[in-house]
């Protein structure tokens, strides 16, 4: 039997940063059964504004917005 693919190779990401904190922070962190529950580049609209976060956990009560900063 197969084993699944890691986190880190399902959650698409636009830059180095991004690549390494989903392989090195996410991927540890969380199970592979909440893949469906992480959403990257998620519009978010604030009053008259749309941003992108980089990445959005998605849980029972509560949503983690996850922005990561890049060397520039």
């Amino acid at each position: 039997m197969a084993a699944d693919p890691p986190l880190f190779e399902l959650l698409p990401a636009t830059s180095y940063l991004e690549h390494a904190f989903v392989r090195w922070v996410l991927t540890p962190a969380l199970r592979l059964s909440v893949r469906s529950r992480v959403t990257a580049q998620e519009a978010v609209v604030a009053g008259a504004r749309t941003y992108r976060l980089d990445y959005a956990r998605h849980g029972e009560t509560a949503r983690i917005a996850i922005e990561l900063d890049g060397f520039a």
